[in-house]
């Protein structure tokens, strides 16, 4: 399982962590736990691709891909 396929919005400005995310969404958030989820699942990884907020808990960081970018150049960069 990856959990990168819903983060991809942030290229349209959208991120699923941070204040504008917790502000509008915080019962999407705490429902979903995506940190807890894949803590859960020892196949789960974790992606972050977020400029500025890249971050995962401790308890995650081996299942977790955490990239301090902006994800519009990252996916231009992968064509």
């Amino acid at each position: 399982m990856i959990g990168a396929g819903a983060g991809l919005s942030t290229s349209a400005g959208f991120v699923y962590n941070g204040d504008q995310f917790r502000k509008h969404f915080s019962d999407f958030e705490a429902k979903s736990g995506f940190w807890q989820m894949t803590a859960k699942n020892p196949k789960a990884t974790y992606a972050c691709i977020n400029r500025g907020e890249a971050l995962c808990p401790h308890e995650i960081e081996r299942q977790s891909i955490c990239m301090d970018a902006d994800i519009g150049n990252v996916i231009n960069q992968l064509k």
